[in-house]
């Protein structure tokens, strides 16, 4: 399209150096490039990728896990409709955004000892999801379910958000559900008659995981949210949100978070997120709109270049760039008498 566009020959339009990539479009790929490691991986029966633990497991509670099977049985036709892509077939994903953690190098060892790992958390976004299906899918059981996050005054809504593996965002959506509701998933799933089989049931660990996973993709949510919004994004602000994002993402992977100190298996996904991330930051030096859109900006001007430490020759040709634009196209002509 690029390419068809400059041979218009539009005196302003130079081809790529004219070229805004879709942020909003870039957020999603960081986004998948850090979810990838814990996409869920079906056995060829269909079913996820662990097994009943419980070998004791008593008569009573069978037919109960039946009769919940059986109503959970469409589970994977619903899922089937929006089926995540194969990376290869993904028309979203360039060749190279197509990242797993065989691609990365310089990974962390996971240890069985972690408080979770790339296996185990694909197991805990599997138990969401059918916890999220189960709420749906039996109006008993989602009675029993208010009805515990009521006593445990929960904050409202009370209820786990539906995932969709298509649609990061509602991933993040699910997961703050998650750990909203806590304290009700706990009590809610231990009864035979309206909660979850044993197999399905959410450990400390699984929270753990539900909680960094709603933190490290938080800013990620607010940013697309304002680039949704008519009229609050502005080509000023995809510097600042690169920064803020390959901010968040080396903190993780450098074990700087103040708050908590990550598993490897998180700050492998992070490396990947912010291979993605390094990537698109750099095609912004193809284009100098983005830093004369920045010096025109009243917020910002250079003082931000300044406060992130470009080198003084960077700085000197971001203003020098603006200031030909503006001779160019801009500075209002002498008309002569």
């Amino acid at each position: 399209m690029i390419l068809e566009l400059e041979r218009l020959d539009w005196k302003q339009f130079k081809g790529e150096a004219q070229w805004i990539r879709c942020f909003a479009h870039i957020v999603n790929l960081i986004v998948k490039a850090i979810l990838r490691p814990f996409t869920r991986k079906k056995s060829q029966a269909g079913m996820p990728e662990f097994d009943d633990p419980d070998e004791e497991e008593d008569k009573h509670e069978r037919i109960v896990r039946f009769n919940q099977e059986e109503q959970n049985c469409d589970l994977d036709d619903d899922e089937d409709n929006h089926k995540e892509p194969d990376g290869k077939e993904d028309p979203e994903l360039a060749f190279d955004d197509d990242l797993t953690l065989d691609n990365l190098e310089d990974l962390e060892q996971e240890d069985s000892k972690d408080n979770y790992t790339s296996d185990s958390c694909r197991q805990t976004l599997t138990k969401f999801r059918r916890i999220a299906m189960k709420l749906r899918k039996s109006p008993n059981s989602k009675a029993k379910f208010i009805e515990i996050c009521e006593e445990a005054q929960c904050k409202k809504p009370h209820t786990i958000e539906r995932d969709v593996p298509t649609r990061w965002n509602l991933t993040y959506m699910q997961l703050s559900s998650i750990v909203r509701c806590e304290e009700a998933i706990v009590l809610w799933q231990r009864d035979k008659q309206f909660g979850m089989p044993r197999n399905y049931h959410v450990q400390q660990e699984d929270f753990d995981l539900a909680a960094d996973l709603v933190r490290l993709l938080r800013p990620f949510y607010k940013i697309t949210l304002q680039l949704s919004t008519k009229a609050l994004a502005w080509i000023a602000e995809i510097i600042l949100m690169i920064d803020q994002i390959t901010s968040n993402l080396a903190a993780v992977i450098a074990k700087q978070d103040s708050e908590r100190d990550h598993p490897p298996a998180l700050r492998n996904a992070c490396r990947a997120g912010l291979r993605i991330t390094n990537k698109y930051y750099s095609l912004t030096d193809c284009s100098p709109l983005y830093i004369i859109a920045m010096i025109l900006h009243p917020s910002f001007k250079d003082e931000y270049f300044k406060l992130a430490k470009w080198p003084k020759e960077w700085i000197d040709e971001a203003v020098k760039l603006t200031r030909k634009m503006y001779n160019k196209w801009y500075k209002p002509r002498n008309v002569e008498s």
